[in-house]
């Protein structure tokens, strides 16, 4: 009787459990963090200086809400918005402190069948009534201010890249290990010739 005996395919099935656990794990990390991801944004026209309370600190975002053009505004060269870069600046009412803001053109976010382009940014350090001052634009432009998502967005996908590597990863490594043993265990099996 051989005492080496070498392992049987049976021992392959961890591969695909560890491969699609890995795997699937990650892209339900993905799709639950960014489906609950909050959208939490006041609309308003501009220009002028609207009011907000912000509870909870952290990266807020002002988005200009873009009208898709449609056919006949595409025909007549009316499809581009004819104001520029707004002026904004958010102040918080308490020490009458204008925050500093940075530029974020070209960030797009879809929703409700709306086209918004962030156009700026702001880290609030505390909470409190803040006073967003909105000027330069053509009477009536809609924008919305909320909470950035990007971070916990950037969160989840760094979670799904690592735990699909470690799907990939896992899995490699358990069918390396058992085609290796195998082969070793039929080479020690043979007979010298």
């Amino acid at each position: 009787m051989n005492p080496r005996i070498p392992p049987s395919l049976l021992w392959l099935i961890p591969a695909p459990v560890v491969f699609l656990a890995g795997v699937g794990g990650g892209l339900a990390w993905l799709f639950i963090a960014v489906s609950n991801a909050p959208i939490e944004l006041h609309s308003f026209r501009a220009p002028g200086r609207i009011p907000f309370q912000i509870d909870n600190p952290g990266a807020y975002i002002l988005w200009r809400e873009v009208r898709s053009p449609g056919l006949a505004d595409r025909l007549s060269g009316k499809a581009r918005d004819p104001a520029g870069q707004p002026a904004v600046s958010l102040v918080q009412k308490r020490t009458a402190a204008t925050l500093p803001g940075r530029q974020t053109l070209g960030v797009q976010r879809l929703d409700e069948s709306r086209r918004r382009v962030a156009i700026a940014r702001w880290d609030v350090e505390e909470s409190g009534d803040y006073e967003l001052q909105v000027g330069g634009v053509l009477e009536g432009s809609t924008f919305s201010f909320g909470p950035s998502q990007m971070g916990g967005i950037t969160a989840a996908v760094v979670g799904c890249a690592v735990l699909n590597l470690a799907g990939w990863g896992g899995a490699f490594a358990i069918v390396l290990a058992v085609f290796t043993r195998r082969t070793r265990t039929h080479r020690l099996a043979e007979p010298a010739a």
